[in-house]
């Protein structure tokens, strides 16, 4: 099982090469973005895999080293790292692979919507807070920002409508909450522990 979690690490890991020689060579900017955030969407798969090849319970994934690492890579790939300040309240779950690829994924999109959304330039103080734990027999996941506000127009983004599909899979629930800054929530209602 390691062989073909490593293996399938390094297949993500060829894949993710491509779309960045590929992203290179696009002089249209909208283009080329959209190809470096499939690039990110396909690194969160590879950290899964990653995670599970370092782990010895090769069939869970602890959602609080994923969803930590996972968010500091999407911060450091826009290089945002002292830009932002990130805080986490994340519960120890060992989740499935099937469990965690949806929600890896989902979080990669909100965070990339933080990013690219949340903020004004001349904004003194970026924060951002996520956290994932137990609510009743349902699964939470938030992801909030003090920035600008969910726009009307930010709400049909390709991003938006992966997460919902996302959200599908995990019988999901998913509210937006705005005013100052945006909150992201997602009430998680099929998933399996290990």
């Amino acid at each position: 099982m390691k062989e073909t979690h490593h293996r399938v690490k390094n297949s993500f890991q060829i894949v993710s090469s491509l779309l960045y020689l590929q992203s290179q060579n696009i002089e249209n900017k909208k283009a080329a973005r959209a190809v470096a955030e499939a690039q990110e969407r396909v690194k969160s798969m590879i950290l899964l895999h990653q995670k599970l090849y370092q782990n010895d319970n090769l069939m869970g994934i602890s959602s609080k080293g994923y969803i930590e690492n996972l968010v500091s890579d999407i911060f450091e790939s826009y290089k945002l790292t002292e830009d932002v300040k990130v805080a986490y309240d994340i519960e120890e779950i060992m989740l499935n692979i099937d469990t965690m690829t949806p929600i890896g994924l989902i979080v990669n999109e909100l965070v990339t919507n933080v990013i690219k959304h949340a903020f004004e330039n001349d904004q003194a103080k970026k924060e951002v807070f996520i956290s994932f734990f137990r609510r009743n027999k349902n699964i939470q996941l938030s992801v909030k920002d003090n920035g600008v506000g969910l726009k009307e127009e930010d709400k049909n983004t390709f991003g938006m409508k992966l997460i919902h599909s996302l959200a599908k899979k995990l019988k999901a629930d998913i509210s937006f909450v705005s005013g100052k800054g945006t909150e992201a929530i997602v009430l998680i209602k099929k998933f399996k522990e290990v």
